[in-house]
């Protein structure tokens, strides 16, 4: 009876201390990590048409996958095919899999971008902060490490993480690892990544461009094509039509749904982010001739669909074509990525006077819709962003030539605003006086870090 209340009080107490130390370890943790994948996660998933890409989780390779150990599955498909779709689907599964069993399943993930600086370092501080944040077994080794570079006010090398990896995953059964945009990452810390990560005690699934070295590296690695089914492009326009009230009747009264569906399958080639471009073209249609015209002539490649949509945007004119060419360069040239809000203030400085004016400040829903599909803001970080990669490729030469003093004008816009704000006069004693500032002031503190980088 004793031992018992003794394992009692001892339970009661280490669970206190970690309840009490759990904020500074995750933000220990999060100083070390470029990204919140789980934000990014919640963000894709809110993006994502209902009931697509559900496929791939009744697919014989992932089943065979997701019941067996140490496998290793190669998700490979062209850009814009929905890869990172297909990566989010499966992470909420296999979390959901593993809420019941979070004493012996655990899920790691990491959502990698163009826009992203990644390291092999940062991807390894998510994973630990993903284990320590969801899973109990975890606290305990985790937090011995803490306190060891806490009392040394040292950071763990990419080596220790690695250690602290395999150390926390030895605690459980299973351990699944989704990571998606593996070909963001350098070519040397692609094969270092992937290679270290096949030694742990994980199921590992891998979601990229096609890379012949893993099929060399691991012909143990079992591939799956991603392309946008027939079925997930219908869901798409029939969901696109409910979205759209003004063109709902049109199509409905002439039966036009399957004859879009129909055009949209054959000429989006099993790209979900063709197919969606392509849907955003149609919104402009207003009679059923236009829609005819529209599916008629609509692009079936990337490149061409990115050329109709700059002039898309530039038939809107002034002020909203030009503002949306200015947005992108933004988006385009700035040194880090941007909140929606230090981008509506950075475009709400003049181009005559250099000053900001309150009076220029545009509704987010206005700006992004000006630039017609090819820009998204995230709904957990507010960041906003270029619809893919692709966009970024496309758009890079295409705005050099228009704006060959990009950083220049930006510099000027940043320096412009300090001094209208009088920021080199002011004195701030404390730190959060300072971060008041910014907080009051979006695109200040971008101007004040920034300014001299472009």
């Amino acid at each position: 009876m004793v031992k018992i209340i003794v394992g009692v009080i001892y339970w009661r107490i280490c669970t206190d201390i970690h309840c009490s130390i759990a904020p500074a370890v995750s933000k220990w943790l999060s100083t070390m990590t470029e990204v919140n994948y789980q934000a990014r996660l919640i963000d894709t998933l809110g993006i994502c048409e209902m009931n697509t890409s559900a496929w791939v989780l009744e697919e014989t390779s992932f089943m065979e996958w997701f019941g067996n150990d140490r496998r290793t599955l190669f998700g490979k498909g062209i850009p814009g095919s929905g890869k990172t779709i297909i990566a989010s689907v499966v992470i909420k599964y296999l979390q959901d899999y593993a809420k019941d069993r979070s004493d012996t399943v655990c899920v790691i993930f990491a959502l990698c971008r163009y826009s992203d600086s990644c390291s092999i370092s940062s991807i390894l501080a998510s994973f630990i902060r993903q284990l320590y944040e969801r899973y109990h077994p975890a606290a305990s080794a985790i937090e011995d490490v803490y306190r060891i570079h806490q009392r040394e006010q040292t950071r763990p090398p990419t080596g220790e993480l690695w250690q602290i990896l395999q150390r926390v995953l030895e605690l459980f059964v299973t351990s699944f690892c989704v990571i998606d945009g593996l070909d963001e990452l350098p070519d040397r810390q692609k094969v270092e990544l992937v290679s270290s990560l096949r030694t742990l005690k994980v199921n590992l699934f891998i979601l990229s461009r096609p890379l012949p070295w893993i099929e060399d590296t691991i012909p143990q690695a079992t591939a799956i094509p991603i392309l946008a089914q027939n079925a997930d492009i219908s869901t798409l326009v029939s969901q696109w039509i409910q979205r759209t009230p003004q063109l709902a009747p049109i199509i409905a009264s002439h039966d036009l749904e399957t004859h879009i569906t129909a055009t949209i399958q054959t000429k989006s080639s099993g790209m979900f982010l063709l197919a969606k471009l392509q849907l955003d073209m149609l919104q402009e249609c207003q009679c059923i001739e236009d829609m005819t015209d529209a599916l008629a002539t609509l692009p079936s490649g990337v490149n061409d669909m990115y050329d109709r949509t700059m002039d898309r945007i530039e038939q809107q004119g002034h002020p909203r074509g030009t503002r949306a060419k200015q947005a992108l360069l933004w988006i385009l040239f700035a040194s880090r990525t941007l909140s929606i809000d230090e981008l509506r203030y950075a475009l709400a400085v003049s181009p005559k006077t250099g000053l900001f004016e309150e009076g220029r400040l545009v509704a987010i829903e206005a700006l992004i819709a000006s630039c017609c599909g090819l820009v998204t803001v995230e709904e957990e970080s507010g960041c906003v962003r270029l619809i893919h990669y692709t966009a970024q490729d496309y758009l890079k030469p295409v705005m050099n030539a228009q704006f060959p003093d990009a950083h220049a004008t930006i510099s000027a816009a940043c320096v412009t605003r300090l001094r209208q704000f009088e920021f080199h006069d002011r004195y701030f004693e404390f730190e959060h006086e300072l971060n008041q500032t910014y907080t009051s002031h979006p695109f200040l503190e971008y101007c004040h870090t920034n300014w001299s980088t472009h």
